[in-house]
């Protein structure tokens, strides 16, 4: 650790966190240190909160992360007993309060928020000098007041709210939460909240002078408004002697926010309707002179002096305060920090846009009519006749139109109101568009879908509502606020549990917004939507399954959405990560996983993980593998796993192609020979588990649930230490079997175990009516069958399904799509490509890369080689990484024999050895395929262990080696699903060659080859391991 110890530690172990070599639970066991605690002092600490209050307004989870690396330090310190304790307690605990205050506002998790409090109440009661911190418990009764009402406004507030509270599970994943009891999670109550923070500022003001206390004052006043704006009982006599008092302590030149928003206050606890009559002239005055100041005085000005946050506050307050007096200059200070604004989280985003419409109605349509209830038609045509007669221009007249849809919010004539949107919007179409209405129409727009929605609900037509919620889905994404769509996802939700007889529509309308959406709501609000979407779509199934009625499109519109929807993004536009993958940020991190690769070369070997590589491998792919960070093994694997989910998020894009995976389109991509098989792990309507398997041919279809009733739908999740995985219920069988049919099989084909497995699982995969399904294709001719699995099933050896003996394999052709989309992959037709280049690596004992001996694999290639005239040939130096990759991006099939790894925490560092030195480091990456178009290459085949494998996200989005050659564009891989001995490979992929060259047919040589491997090697753990992967043609 001694590392990591140094002038600014703190921030150092910090970065760690950040780089990903550390995990934030290691880091504060750094912290807790004699070593690194003894080196704090006051300069250390106060300069280290000084720069996180700077950088809170910028990114609060890395400020999160500092305070927890300081606070574990101090923590530790304390209990030494170090001189100055008090006075490093009371700076780290201002700026903690501070933090958890800007992060709990966005997401609201009790467990940060309780942390806070206890901590500055500890420091409250005790004595410096002659009194409590009064900063203390200024900014305690700011975490309980800023903290439920920062970024929000005061209409509509319980659906505000209620996103809030959505927000903790949007920003974390079910496999995060799990265990941590609900009450810790959740926030205290609004109310008890407020007044807490009313106690807590009434005992700071007897201990604050001069502006401090005027602050502590104007908070005061705040809270009380607030307890009213939620129809809480509140004090209006300390509210208005509150606000008073702070105006006289708190000087207009030096503090305009502060002055405007009190003069607010004031204005509205006296003049609760808003009408002018009641309104002080010359405090009115004093507000806009005040308010002019701020907006002659640049942006960037104020961003500089007082950041970010501050300066949204300060124009925000300004324009609230003016808005009766000055209404333009209340919309310009508004739309002034517009560019500000978007930078900031949804909630705030959304409280500005929807200030920013009564903003607009006052400053640019004062007059404008308002919805009283009755038809709007007569209220249009009024509108347009006054505006021909008065050559109204555009702008005035788009205003008009806003003001009045606006205003149907009040009648619940939203649908109406979209009418006049609709016209709105053709005005700013032809010439009246401006940065106010670009922004306002779009929100307002969302807002009316929404709320029409919620009219035909509330009238009992729960299909209208459905359909008319789908409306609002693309509204609200449209306006820019994906976790208000989500939030309509939800409802749509709720509304197919309500059953009835309009189910039917309900789950229709709720598999249209899925599949529509999926995609653009997973790029903009990443696990949030990932969770919703695969619960959402798992119940839908359910139901869809359960009426009997069902369109197989339907089902199959539902499960693209379901299975893999940023992996067919990713498949359709190749490409979409070099940009992020030639980054000098990117090329950095390389370097330095490099270094530590070196490093770890020299460590001992690591103590055998408790989770065994089948259990990982069948789980969902998640950074809570990380491990500590105390050797360069620990880093080495934080850093890659880091470094996978990075590159993970770049690969899908918003795609524009149109692909269609109803029935008709999938049966006119097949051949006559082939049975798609397609499994989808889901849940019942009473909540077992099943497997849902259909059967699409070109002149066919078969569909079957298998239901496990004893076996509810559940992840499960493991521990080891800090390493975490969460697995899909079947996970734990796939493992197992893995495991089994790899072990020693004594006189059998395979592992007693195993072989019961094996029969058992082929009666819940294709068993029952797909059993005479599958006799009814195979007595038409049909011999092909293509699974496309699900989940944990990637890695399933379906072929090897039936009893012992009798393998699925020994009747049908089988072969694996990841994705149906790849039925329209096909190699690209370029001239001047060799026909087949062939590489093998030989590794001597005591190889740079200290991997176990293996030889042959020259002799190998050398023999595959020799199956294709003007084959290419690379072995010894010669089979370096420059040259492979050259061999990849020029070749039309590739051979590669030689070590494989899977890495399985981070698969985009699953890789192949090569021979090291000049050309590279021998090393060749899942990710680096990636920077190659390989859309011309038609066959790469991998006599390497476990090349056929990867992982799976809870999406179902693959990644490693099979998906980025997919991705990258090749159309066909062969390879390995666990380790198998190197002359069964090496008789496998010499009959495969020799087959492709007599026959020119992919399939057909896959197929035969395994036959007669079969015959040679009848293990299942020896023929069984060879998976074919891809297209087919």
């Amino acid at each position: 650790m001694a590392g990591v110890v140094g002038s600014s530690q703190i921030l150092e172990v910090a970065q760690e966190v950040v780089e990903g070599k550390f995990t934030l639970e290691y880091a504060e066991k750094v912290a807790a240190t004699a070593e690194f605690y003894g080196r704090l002092s006051y300069p250390l600490v106060y300069a280290t909160c000084e720069v996180v209050e700077e950088g809170l307004s910028k990114d609060w989870r890395l400020c999160v992360l500092v305070m927890r690396v300081l606070n574990a330090a101090l923590n530790a310190r304390a209990k030494s007993g170090g001189e100055g304790q008090l006075e490093l307690e009371i700076t780290t605990a201002e700026t903690w309060l501070a933090v958890v205050r800007v992060a709990c506002s966005d997401v609201p998790d009790g467990r940060l928020f309780r942390d806070a409090a206890a901590r500055g109440d500890a420091l409250a009661e005790r004595e410096v000098g002659m009194n409590p911190p009064a900063n203390i418990l200024h900014r305690l009764g700011v975490l309980y007041l800023d903290t439920y009402v920062s970024g929000r406004s005061g209409g509509n507030l319980e659906n505000q709210m209620t996103a809030w509270v959505e927000r903790l599970f949007e920003e974390y994943s079910e496999e995060e939460l799990a265990g941590v009891p609900a009450e810790e999670l959740m926030m205290p109550p609004v109310s008890e909240a407020l007044n807490t923070a009313l106690g807590y500022f009434r005992r700071a003001t007897a201990r604050r002078t001069g502006t401090a206390r005027g602050q502590t004052l104007k908070a005061i006043a705040q809270a009380q408004l607030w307890l009213s704006l939620f129809d809480l009982p509140f004090d209006q006599g300390e509210l208005m002697a509150a606000a008073r008092e702070a105006l006289t302590l708190l000087p207009a030149d030096k503090f305009p926010a502060e002055n405007a928003e009190l003069g607010r206050v004031l204005q509205g606890v006296s003049n609760p309707e808003g009408t002018n009559a009641a309104a002080d002239p010359v405090a009115a005055a004093k507000a806009v002179a005040a308010a002019r100041g701020v907006v002659e005085k640049p942006l960037e000005e104020w961003v500089a002096e007082r950041g970010r946050v501050a300066t949204i506050d300060v124009f925000s307050q300004s324009a609230g305060a003016v808005q009766e007096a000055d209404p333009g200059l209340a919309l310009q200070l508004w739309m002034a920090i517009d560019e500000l604004i978007r930078e900031e989280p949804e909630s705030v985003r959304r409280a500005h846009d929807q200030g920013l419409v009564p903003f607009a109605m006052r400053a640019m349509a004062p007059d404008a009519p308002e919805a009283d209830g009755s038809s709007l038609q007569p209220m249009f045509m009024k509108l347009f006749q006054t505006a021909a007669a008065e050559d109204w221009p555009k702008p005035r007249m788009a205003y008009a139109l806003l003001a009045l849809a606006a205003s149907t919010t009040v009648t619940s004539q939203e649908g109406e109101g979209l009418e006049a949107l609709v016209y709105c919007g053709g005005l700013v179409r032809n010439g009246a568009a401006d940065a106010v209405l670009d922004r306002a129409v779009p929100y307002l727009t969302a807002v009316l879908q929404t709320g029409r929605a919620v009219n035909a609900f509330e009238a009992g037509e729960l299909g209208t509502a459905a359909k008319l919620y789908l409306d609002a889905l693309t509204g609200n994404l449209r306006a820019g606020q994906p976790l208000a769509a989500l939030d309509i996802v939800r409802r749509m939700a709720d509304l197919a549990k309500q059953g009835g007889a309009e189910q039917q529509a309900v789950l229709n309308a709720l598999v249209v917004a899925l599949a529509s959406n999926a995609l653009e709501l997973e790029l903009a609000a990443g696990d949030a939507a990932t969770g919703l979407i695969q619960t959402a779509s798992r119940f839908a199934m359910a139901r869809l399954l359960a009426t009997g009625t069902t369109k197989t499109t339907t089902v199959l519109f539902l499960l693209d959405a379901a299975k893999g929807r940023r992996f067919r993004s990713a498949l359709a536009t190749p490409g979409g990560a070099i940009a992020w993958l030639n980054d000098h940020r990117t090329l950095e991190t390389e370097r330095e996983i490099a270094k530590l690769r070196a490093q770890v070369e020299l460590e001992p070997p690591a103590t055998p993980a408790a989770l065994s590589k089948n259990m990982v491998l069948t789980a969902y792919v998640s950074p809570k593998e990380m491990r500590g960070g105390g050797t360069a093994a620990e880093q080495l694997r934080n850093m890659q796993i880091r470094f996978d989910g990075g590159l993970d998020r770049q690969l899908a894009t918003d795609d524009s192609e149109k692909w269609s995976p109803d029935l008709e389109s999938l049966q006119t991509r097949l051949d006559e020979k082939t049975v798609l098989v397609m499994e989808y792990i889901g849940t019942h309507a009473t909540g077992a588990l099943t497997v849902t398997t259909l059967l699409i041919a070109k002149d066919g279809f078969g569909s079957a649930i298998a239901m496990i009733p004893d076996v509810p739908f559940a992840d499960v999740f493991m521990s080891s230490g800090e390493e975490a995985v969460a697995q899909n219920v079947v996970s734990a069988a796939v493992s197992e079997l893995r495991d089994r049919i790899v072990s020693p099989p004594g006189p059998f084909a395979a592992d007693s175990k195993a072989l019961a497995m094996l029969e058992g699982d082929h009666e819940v995969y294709l068993g029952g009516p797909l059993a005479l399904k599958l006799a009814e294709f195979r007595a038409q001719g049909k011999d092909h069958l293509c699974f496309v699995p699900h989940g944990p099933l990637h890695y399933f050896p379906f072929h090897l399904l039936g009893p012992e003996n009798e393998p699925v394999a020994a009747e049908w052709c089988v072969t694996y799509l990841p994705h149906p989309y790849l039925l329209e992959r096909k190699a690209a037709e370029v001239a001047g490509l060799t026909e087949l280049t062939s590489i093998g690596v030989n590794f001597a004992p005591g190889n740079v890369f200290h991997l176990d001996p293996l030889s042959g694999c020259e002799e190998e290639a050398a023999t595959v080689a020799s199956s294709f005239t003007g084959a290419k040939l690379l072995v010894g130096p010669d089979a370096n990484e420059a040259a492979v990759l050259g061999a990849l991006a020029s070749s039309r099939r590739v051979h590669i024999s030689t070590h494989g790894l899977h890495t399985a925490n981070a698969p985009a560092f699953q890789c192949v050895f090569l021979n090291a030195g000049v050309g590279g480091d021998g090393i060749l990456n899942a990710y680096e395929l990636l920077r190659l178009d390989l859309r011309a290459l038609d066959l790469v085949t991998f006599s390497a262990c476990e090349t056929a494998l990867g992982r799976f996200d809870p999406a179902d989005n693959l990644r490693g080696i099979p998906a980025a050659l997919l991705v990258a564009g090749v159309s066909t891989i062969v390879g390995t699903l666990w380790n198998v001995e190197t002359e069964t490979s090496t008789y496998f992929f010499t009959r495969f060659y020799r087959w492709l060259k007599e026959t020119g047919r992919k399939k057909a040589a896959f197929q035969k080859a395994q036959t007669e491997t079969r015959g040679r090697f009848p293990k299942y753990r020896d023929w069984g391991a060879f998976q074919f992967i891809g297209g087919w043609g």
